[in-house]
């Protein structure tokens, strides 16, 4: 079953280049201040014509030291070639900045979406936080240390949901050389991690990692999806794609994007047609509460393949 679904989303990877998406570029969304090389920028990538779609916020990998938004051009037409408006968002890196400068260019990335998104035709109430790597973990933080989003007078309840492409979640885990933009102390260290943070208020998570990634990055997944079960979130989604490691869980030579990875991104976000159809059946108010998941707004069961 699971080599069909992954061949339907090869094919509409194909049909999504001929698909009409609109591109704005380089948008300041902190404009009070211009940091160096447009790391306070963000790009949108919208389906033509959209109205109240939902809305994904992606922030780039590269260790905290490098990567930019544009690295996320592949995605972001993809996922608005389904239906999705993208955000793809620059942040300040390492040397410029140290922990929580990265993370508070995110928050206020996400601020800035939640309210002016609907010009491009988002929907407010449906804004999901990814990330992969980096990224991943910036997405993890906000959606986990209520204090970053809590500065734009936001909750972790208006993250509609994470999605955590082979992210770090307890800082500590990561090689001593890796640590940089946190600094030595092991305390800042601990403050640092979403593990540390981990509690019924995180919103709906879905997680994948290749079982080919490091293993102390895997340790860390399997140990925050276990913390978040015991939590009580039955929310969670986990998946270990196997074949893939650190890098290929996006693509490999050749690809436009990881097929197993990229179905599991579709099937936790939902078809947003769906969404307006239930919205057009039952009213704003009421499906506005739903989930993207299954037709009665359940999340999909964790699982590891």
């Amino acid at each position: 079953m699971l080599h069909l679904v992954i061949a339907a989303l090869a094919l509409a990877t194909a049909v999504a280049a001929d698909a009409q998406v609109n591109v704005t570029p380089d948008l300041d969304y902190i404009p009070r201040v211009d940091y160096a090389h447009w790391k306070d920028r963000l790009d949108i990538y919208a389906p033509a014509g959209a109205a109240n779609a939902p809305v994904v916020v992606m922030f780039h990998g590269g260790g905290l030291t490098g990567g930019d938004r544009k690295d996320e051009t592949r995605f972001g037409r993809a996922l608005a070639a389904r239906g999705y408006v993208v955000v793809t968002a620059s942040y300040r890196l390492t040397p410029t900045v140290v922990h929580p400068g990265h993370v508070e260019d995110a928050a206020a990335a996400f601020a800035w979406v939640k309210r002016n998104i609907a010009g491009w035709g988002g929907d407010a109430r449906r804004v999901f936080v990814a990330g992969y790597s980096a990224g991943g973990y910036l997405a993890a933080l906000l959606g986990t240390d209520v204090r970053y989003l809590k500065a734009h007078d936001l909750s972790t309840t208006d993250v509609a949901g994470l999605i955590l492409i082979a992210a770090t979640f307890d800082v500590r885990n990561r090689p001593a050389e890796m640590q940089g933009p946190w600094g030595p102390d092991p305390h800042a260290l601990e403050a640092a991690s979403p593990a540390r943070h981990l509690g019924p208020h995180v919103p709906r998570t879905l997680m994948i990692i290749g079982d080919q990634d490091e293993p102390w990055r895997l340790r860390d997944n399997r140990d925050a999806a276990a913390a978040l079960r015991k939590e009580g979130k039955g929310d969670i989604s986990f998946h270990i794609v196997e074949g893939r490691d650190h890098q290929t869980i996006r693509r490999r030579p050749g690809e436009d994007q990881a097929q197993p990875t990229m179905a599991e991104i579709f099937k936790f976000l939902g078809d947003p047609e769906d969404h307006h159809r239930r919205e057009r059946e039952n009213g704003a108010g009421k499906s506005s509460a739903l989930a993207f998941g299954d037709a009665e707004g359940r999340a999909a069961q964790p699982h590891v393949r």
